[in-house]
């Protein structure tokens, strides 16, 4: 069965490398453009969460981190949070690894964001 992953990235570049690779492992990218499309999506049953860096102006990655881990459903969803070769600040850094996010740059580590999802995913469908 096809992962389903939740991926709300909003710069071209990124969904460029990001999608063939996604189509490549079989992947069911559920997108979202905004917060709301994020929370209805999340509704249901995802294996994982791609969230690129600033892709809300108003609300930073680690608090929707925080969002997603305060419901039981995705209490031990792999979170990945993709920062580009800019980087993160320290705070929003340390609030997505609070959290339990990985983080990658983009696209250089694509081929292990892959794995670590594939990774992540059968240890929560094991546990």
């Amino acid at each position: 069965m096809a992962s389903r992953i939740l991926v709300i990235v909003k710069d071209p570049d990124f969904k460029r490398v990001l999608d063939p690779l996604l189509d490549l492992n079989h992947v069911v990218a559920l997108r979202a453009e905004g917060f709301r499309e994020a929370q209805a999506a999340a509704d249901e049953h995802v294996d994982a969460v791609i969230l690129q860096a600033g892709a809300w102006d108003t609300i930073p990655a680690a608090h929707f981190f925080k969002w997603m881990r305060s419901l039981p459903l995705h209490q031990y969803t792999p979170l990945v949070l993709l920062t580009g070769d800019s980087g993160l600040d320290a705070d929003e850094a340390i609030g997505a690894i609070a959290f339990g996010a990985r983080i990658f740059r983009c696209p250089r580590e694509l081929t292990s964001l892959v794995q670590h999802l594939e990774e992540a995913t059968a240890q929560r469908t094991a546990a």
